[in-house]
């Protein structure tokens, strides 16, 4: 496996293997758009052989080999056992001797936050100086259309001698709105342009819970913590259906590329729960996912609004999250 690319599909498959469930990627296009077929019955979508597969039992065995139909282990053993699985469709992956590990699930991943985390969607901005930082947005500025918003993520005030505020952004973002958010997602720094949209000044009140910074002279540097985000989120415009799909796909991409194949979701709304939905249904969903919805204040209102809400053949909707 000498590529990225043979990596990519090497992880993919032994992570589906040993864990039992299906990544769209791994397998086959035309295994992965069939019809369930009968367990037990026709030849494997996937082989993976000549490997220590992991088995994750009370006493720890290992096998040579592992055959994979419909995202289901159907056998697990020598490799010259595991032949009855192969069909000519089938996809047959040499181990070289390597470890095939069990997928691994993140237990706390905002998913579509963290594709949304990376260009060409968010800019960089985990930097040692505030220097840095305004170069950042000067550069995303100089490319970016007439009035169009620069988003970014990442810096952190543990490593910066403060901040990044209004008057460090105004000089170099011009017509563009700024908002750059921390490395924690518990803060943002944002331009002039921000805080006139949401109508922030020295005399508004919090609310309960956030800090709006100020100045010596009692006038808002852009730095807005906790609960007080909320006040610009209104104006931020959301990024559409699309770009989240897309995102999607990129995140999922890297997630197989670490040997992830299934998360926990936390605080989605039903918007996120509906796309979740479509992907698996087109079979490009490729993780399994057990989602947290943010039901609002109170569980009634949950009921409400989902009195049925899963993600066919991908995951669940096992919590929700009030404040």
């Amino acid at each position: 496996m000498g590529n990225r690319a043979d990596r990519r599909r090497f992880l993919q498959g032994s992570a589906a293997a040993a864990a039992g469930i299906a990544i769209a990627g791994s397998l086959p296009a035309e295994a992965a758009a069939a019809a369930p077929r009968e367990r037990g019955r026709g030849p494997a979508d996937l082989i993976i052989r000549n490997g220590k597969v992991l088995i994750m039992d009370e006493h720890f065995r290992t096998a040579d080999a592992i055959a994979i139909r419909d995202g289901v282990v159907v056998g697990a053993g020598r490799d010259r056992d595991m032949r009855r699985f192969a069909g000519r469709g089938t996809q047959t992956i040499d181990a070289g001797g390597g470890t095939v590990l069990p997928g691994i699930n993140d237990s706390h991943l905002h998913l579509g936050g963290f594709g949304l985390d990376y260009p060409p969607f968010t800019i960089d901005v985990d930097k040692a100086t505030i220097e840095e930082v305004v170069a950042a947005v000067r550069t995303a500025a100089a490319d970016a259309a007439p009035g169009a918003w620069i988003r970014g993520q990442g810096w952190n005030d543990n490593r910066l001698p403060r901040p990044p505020r209004r008057t460090d952004l105004d000089p170099v973002s011009g017509d563009h709105p700024v908002v750059l958010r921390d490395f924690s997602a518990h803060a943002v720094a944002v331009n002039s342009a921000v805080l006139r949209m949401a109508g922030i000044t020295r005399d508004t009140v919090p609310p309960t819970g956030g800090v709006i910074e100020k100045d010596a002279d009692g006038e808002p540097t852009g730095v807005l913590r906790e609960t007080a985000r909320e006040l610009i989120g209104a104006h931020v415009p959301p990024f559409t259906d699309e770009e989240v799909s897309d995102v999607l796909d990129r995140a999922i991409d890297l997630l197989h590329s670490l040997g992830i194949t299934s998360v926990t979701d936390p605080g989605i709304g039903l918007g996120r729960l509906a796309l979740y939905e479509r992907k698996a249904r087109e079979g490009n969903l490729g993780l399994r996912i057990n989602a947290l919805l943010s039901a609002g204040t109170t569980l009634d209102e949950h009921t409400a609004k989902c009195p049925r809400c899963r993600i066919r053949h991908r995951g669940h909707v096992r919590s929700v999250r009030t404040r």
